[in-house]
């Protein structure tokens, strides 16, 4: 409204001043003859300039001028006289358009300030509205934010008041659990001294050697077996000079790898096995193979002692049959692995040889390593084999064979374990030395793809025994 107003009274301004100019140009010019005639009271020397006429109440100041040709009057000369009837008639008409442009711009100023009055007045009113406005949308919210507080403050009361009930149940839980904890101790304490009390007076108490030891007699008892002693003692047939001792004979008369039946100097029958011509000069007998995970290695003492599977896939030859081919002479052992990324890895050994069931089958020399897979096997050097039904180990709490799955020259318990469980590769933590594992060559936490385990008879062509200082290698009890 203030910029319309201003605009009305710029319009009527440029309307008056446009009026004046037409006025002055529509006076009557003198001629030459008036012009030139002197003017009685006139100083021709005065100059006519433009003047200025005020409004009242000091709004504006219309500049009026003289016309032009009065400011040409040469020096000397005087206007005409007969130009004051003409100077009275622009006095009265400027006289009049003063009056009319007074009374327009006190009209105009009266509506523009009744103009502004009146919208000063909307705009206060409509400040107050605002104001009270955003004075209601204020409380609105605070009202919103309290009544969402009462209620967040109420669940979380009810959370608060159902964990201290919680904490207290868990409290009286602890304290329970804490007293039986108490009970289990003084128990085990209890158990402790009365166990070393009955030790102290009886010395002939079973213990877990004692009974193992009676468990493979049974065994020879029950299954007809044989010591090495009556084997020797033995008379021989005619008929013993028909099979090869082992596969280091069949090589040397040039057969190639295939199962053959062989009968070492101990055995009492001849027996099956698989010759390998190949590998490392040839002549070796596999007594272990293991491929695919076909066949079940968690057997018994019985199945571990005469041997499972099929020489043509995978199989486990028997202790026996081992026992017969190592026991009466050291042997070379060859151990090959492979992983699931076809990366393969072998372990030799110069001296191999192994106890009869008498004496747990006990890997009694193992010595001369060399090979790429790492020495894990030294570990059970000296060590009783041990299945899930006979406990050889040295661990006193539990059974190695049983825990990690497989039958081994355990002791508590292994660094390889390749009658382990076929699992396929990278393990989870929970099947930790349970697999089919060699310590240096992947880890307990690595099941192998493939591994053999082979034996070959000495001969002049062997490298030498013992080239490795021999560690943990035992003949106590034997």
């Amino acid at each position: 409204m203030l910029r319309f107003g201003a605009v009305l009274l710029v319009n009527a301004c440029l309307m008056i001043v446009g009026a004046v100019e037409n006025f002055n140009d529509n006076v009557p010019k003198p001629n030459q003859e008036e012009l030139l005639r002197p003017k009685r009271g006139i100083n021709p020397n005065q100059n006519f300039t433009t003047t200025r006429r005020s409004i009242p109440d000091g709004l504006f100041t219309i500049p009026t001028r003289t016309p032009s040709y009065y400011t040409t009057i040469k020096p000397g000369y005087y206007p005409p006289s007969s130009t004051n009837d003409n100077d009275s008639n622009v006095s009265s008409r400027l006289n009049r358009l003063e009056t009319e442009f007074e009374e327009k711009v006190t009209k105009f100023r009266h509506e523009l300030h009744h103009r502004n009055r009146r919208i000063e007045v909307e705009n206060a009113a409509t400040k107050s509205d605002v104001e009270r406005l955003k004075m209601e949308l204020k409380n609105m919210k605070d009202q919103q934010r309290y009544d969402r507080n009462v209620i967040d403050n109420s669940a979380f009361e009810n959370r608060i008041e159902d964990l201290k009930t919680l904490v207290k149940v868990v409290l009286s839980n602890m304290r329970i659990l804490n007293a039986d904890v108490n009970s289990i101790k003084k128990n085990f304490s209890d158990l402790a001294t009365q166990t070393e009390l009955m030790a102290q007076s009886n010395t002939e108490l079973l213990t877990k050697q004692f009974f193992n030891q009676g468990l493979l007699e049974l065994h020879q008892k029950h299954y007809g077996g044989h010591s090495l002693a009556s084997y020797q003692n033995s008379p021989k047939t005619t008929s013993e000079n028909v099979f090869p001792q082992n596969c280091k004979q069949l090589k040397d008369e040039n057969k190639s790898s295939g199962i053959y039946r062989i009968k070492p100097e101990s055995a009492p029958t001849p027996f099956m096995v698989f010759c390998d011509m190949e590998s490392r000069d040839g002549g070796w007998t596999v007594i272990q193979n293991r491929f695919d995970g076909s066949q079940e290695f968690f057997k018994n003492w019985h199945e571990y002692k005469h041997g499972f599977g099929n020489l043509g896939g995978e199989f486990w030859l028997g202790l026996n049959n081992i026992y017969y081919l190592t026991g009466n002479e050291v042997n070379e052992l060859l151990i090959e692995l492979e992983d699931f990324d076809g990366v393969s890895a072998y372990a030799r050994y110069t001296a191999f040889s192994l106890g009869s069931e008498l004496e747990g089958y006990a890997l009694k020399v193992l010595g001369g390593y060399s090979g790429n897979a790492g020495n894990s096997l030294i570990y059970h050097a000296g060590n009783k084999f041990s299945t899930k039904d006979i406990d050889n180990d040295v661990w006193p709490e539990g059974s190695c064979a049983l825990s990690h799955g497989g039958g081994w020259w355990y002791r508590s318990c292994d660094t390889t374990n390749l009658n382990g469980r076929y699992l396929n590769g990278r393990l989870p933590e929970q099947f930790i030395y349970q697999g089919v594992y060699w310590g240096d060559f992947g880890g307990p936490l690595y099941s192998l793809r493939k591994t053999r385990i082979l034996v070959r008879t000495r001969d002049e062509n062997s490298p030498p025994m013992f080239d490795i200082n021999i560690t943990n290698t035992t003949f106590e009890n034997y």
